[in-house]
């Protein structure tokens, strides 16, 4: 998905700034899914304290949601900043857990969650 953008760096700049706009509105469920491709994006380019951050964002975002839904992004992100971190044993139980969340759902539109996290992939 990222790689049809072009110039990843360019494009991290600018989702950077996005997520807090979007909290200032309250719409933390749109926030959630730009966090959520901040969390990948800054993973694949090896932005830690980004990726971070977009986790930390995603799971005060399922605090207050408290959907599986949310809970599932949280933990994606999650296992993406543990990847960014280059610490694959630390993302594990969390994609381990975001997969089981969304196995059920029907939630299609995160079928790249399953493909990505998935053990058998």
């Amino acid at each position: 998905m990222h790689g049809k953008l072009g110039n990843t760096a360019e494009a991290l700049a600018i989702m950077r700034e996005a997520p807090a706009g979007i909290l200032r509105t309250g719409a933390e469920p749109f926030a959630a899914v730009v966090l959520l491709d901040l969390a990948e994006l800054s993973a694949e380019l090896g932005d830690v304290a980004l990726a971070v951050y977009a986790a930390g964002e995603l799971a005060k975002i399922a605090d207050h949601i408290d959907r599986d839904l949310y809970r599932a992004m949280a933990a994606m992100g999650s296992a993406w900043s543990g990847l960014a971190a280059d610490r694959s044993n630390e993302a594990a139980a969390p994609a381990l857990r975001a997969v089981a969340l969304l196995s059920d759902s029907g939630c299609r539109a995160f079928g790249r969650a399953l493909s990505t996290f998935s053990p058998v992939h």
